[in-house]
Parts: C-alpha cells; structure tokens; sequence
C-alpha cells in the first residue's frame, strides 16, 4: 500500500517519562505514524522490531529500500549514533540521486545551528524539506501542525524502483554472493552477520540481505562472514566479492563527507590524512559505492623538490603524463586522457609531493579531473589548514588495523 516511509528517532518507549520534550517528540511521531498510515506503508522500530540484536538487521533494510525517511530531530536525539547512521545511510542514498525523500521535523527549538554544532552537514539532509514550525511551544497543538506538515511532504510519494550506485553495488555484491556453491554457505555467512532463520520471512532476497549487512557493518565485522563465504566459492569469484568488499573498512560518516565534497562544484580540495595511495583509493571506492579501476586513478608521489607553483606545477604534470602513456607536446591529447567523459581521473598527491598551492593551479587548469591529497599524519598542520579534510580524520591504531585487515584479505584471496 502506498510507498514505504522509515521513521528515524530517538525517543523509545520503555517506560513512561516525565521528560516534556521526550513525551512531546513521543507525540509528533505518534500523530505522524496516524496520518502516513492512512495512505503509506510505515517502518517504525519500537512497533515492528523483536528485540536483540537483530533489530540491526532489519533496519538495514528497510534504510535501504524505504521511499522516503523522517527524522525526528531535536537537541537529545541529534547526538544519538544510531539516529546519526539512520541519517548517513538516507543521506548517502540521497545523494546519488536516488528517489529517496528525506523529511528532517525539527522539535521544538531545534534549528539548522544545531545540525552544524554536531556535524550533520555532511550527511546532506535536504533542510529545504525540513518540517518546522516558528513556535517552540512543546503542545498538542504544535504536535498536530507538525504531523500534518509531515503528511503533506508526503501526499505524492509513489514507490520507486531504486537504480542509484549504492543500489548497484548492493546487487553486483548480492550476485556473487548467491554464486556459493549450496545455499547453506550463505546462510551460514549471514549467520555470522547477526541474520537468523526467523528473519528469513522479512527478506525476499537472501544474497541481498547478507550484501546490504556488508556494506554496512564495516570490514572488520564482516571478515567472519567473508572467511565462510570464501570456502563455498571459487577463487575468481570470491576475490571480485573481497575487492567490492574491501574499503567498507572506512567508516560510513566519511564515505558520506567524501561523496558531498565530490559532488561540489567547484570541488575543493580534498584531503585524506593519510599518505597511503591505497587508502585514497579506498575511501574514492567507500564514497561513491562502486569498485574504482586503477586505470581511473593517476598517483604523484615523488618529493618535488622545495620550488615555488611555478616548478612544482610541470613535474606535477609530467608525473601524470608519463602514467597516462601521453607524449611530451600533446597538450590538447593529455587533457582529453585526463578528462574523458565518463572517465574523468582521480588525481592521487601524497606524501612530500603535497603542496596545495601547486595542486590548487593544476585543479584550476584541468576543472574535471578529482584531486584528492595525502599529506599523512604528522607534521602536516600548515598544510592541512588548506584543505577540506575529509571527517572523521583517521589516526594511527585505524590505519594499523587497515593494514591487518588488508593482510587477512589477502590470505584469504591466496595472494
């Protein structure tokens, strides 16, 4: 029936509260849940969720396939990680222009310098639909003006088929999944994800269920699942799986922050601070949800020496054109390998190479390709003050435990 709309909040009902903004955001979701439900078909967890672990397991799904989203906002609930990934997850599917509306209902006197003051910009919430009112009085009155905003952002909500790169990359990862060779390696392997037997019924697609645990529950947990997967595959197989799975280690707040600042125009530059190439490939992967070939990205990770934009500028250049097989004197050929439609260039900096006045000029001169810098850790302070860098910064336990599970995947891919 209709389309199918998540409620996202923070005001659970295990016990009755004297709490007035809790009872009134209690309040606004009840009399939001009554009028969606007269024409939509509405997820809301304290009504349709068992209890235990598995409560993560379905609202995978549901983040993944509703329609549209309301998220219950106000100064307690904005700084609950649960309700934070909610957002990222909606965010993230928004903003590859998926058709998935987002409704943010800012409670009482919640405002856009709240959203900022916890970082919520980057999860691109589309406030021009948010459901406000002038009044911060927390009553009945404002409980039903509020729902009733709500329902009318809704009214021509129809379901959609969902064909975004997040989408893809759920299917492409489900189609390899379901190549194991009986279906009790899948099984066994959602097992491992938290997904038991009796949440079967709630899925129509098995493979599914386990790619869309995959991409969200990060590397590090979904190794055991891998480890089962990979003895019900054959090695061709499970090797393009463990490549589409591997940079689900970077943390879905800064896949959804990178993916915003890629999607500026003009883009800035962006950092990383790390000066691994791969990790830069890695976190190119998490934010745009798609497997990156090599051939897309082009590296410079050379010191270039201690000269002004000026000399940096043609070695730059230089260290990108010997990659891209293009000679000395072709201007125009080496912009068009550098820019092709459709196949537009990553531009990797790393290291001692990192200058980003010299970078700013070589963006400005060729405006489609993406330059993403890695200064690293340490001693970068001037440098990074330049740039967006992408949050939540990385630290060095994160990029050790990069590097042990880079180790077991490889292992287990019997390089």
């Amino acid at each position: 029936m209709g389309a199918r709309i998540f409620i996202s909040h923070s005001c659970k009902d295990r016990k009755p509260d004297p709490d007035k903004a809790l009872c009134y955001a209690r309040e606004v979701r009840r009399r939001i849940v009554d009028k969606l439900e007269k024409s939509h078909t509405v997820w809301l967890d304290v009504e349709s969720l068992v209890p235990g672990d598995r409560w993560r397991v379905r609202l995978h799904e549901w983040l993944g396939t509703c329609d549209g989203a309301v998220i219950l906002l106000d100064k307690t609930s904005v700084a609950s990680p649960w309700l934070r990934k909610e957002a990222t997850i909606l965010g993230w599917r928004a903003s590859f222009q998926e058709r998935v509306r987002v409704v943010p209902v800012f409670l009482g006197d919640f405002t856009t310098d709240d959203l900022r003051r916890y970082d919520y910009g980057p999860l691109d919430l589309d406030l021009s639909q948010a459901a406000r009112l002038d009044s911060a009085e927390l009553n009945n009155a404002n409980a039903e003006a509020l729902a009733r905003k709500v329902a009318l952002s809704f009214a021509d909500l129809a379901p959609a088929h969902h064909d975004s790169a997040m989408a893809e990359w759920i299917e492409r990862v489900a189609a390899l999944i379901a190549q194991a060779h009986t279906p009790l390696y899948i099984e066994h392997a959602a097992k491992r994800l938290h997904v038991e037997a009796a949440d079967w019924p709630y899925f129509p697609n098995r493979s599914v269920a386990v790619a869309r645990q995959l991409l969200h529950v990060g590397l590090e947990r979904s190794l055991s699942a891998l480890s089962v997967l990979e003895q019900g595959m054959n090695d061709e197989i499970f090797a393009e799986l463990a490549g589409l799975c591997f940079p689900t280690w970077v943390d879905a707040d800064a896949g959804a922050d990178m993916n915003a600042l890629l999607r500026q125009d003009p883009r800035p530059l962006i950092a990383v601070n790390s000066d691994d190439i791969q990790v830069g490939k890695e976190y190119v992967g998490r934010a745009s949800c798609a497997w990156v070939p090599d051939r897309l990205f082009v590296t410079v990770s050379d010191a270039v020496g201690e000269g002004g934009v000026k000399e940096l500028l043609p070695r730059y250049e230089e260290a990108m054109r010997q990659q891209l097989g293009t000679r000395r004197g072709k201007p125009k050929l080496f912009r068009a390998d550098l820019e092709r439609p459709g196949l537009e260039k990553y531009v990797l900096v790393s290291g001692d190479a990192v200058n980003p006045d010299a970078v700013a000029a070589l963006q400005a001169k060729y405006r489609k390709a993406t330059f993403l810098l890695l200064p690293g850790l340490e001693n970068r302070t001037d440098v990074m003050r330049a740039l967006r860098v992408v949050k939540p910064e990385l630290d060095e336990d994160q990029l050790d435990s990069v590097d042990g599970l880079r180790r077991e995947l490889d292992r287990m891919v019997g390089k």
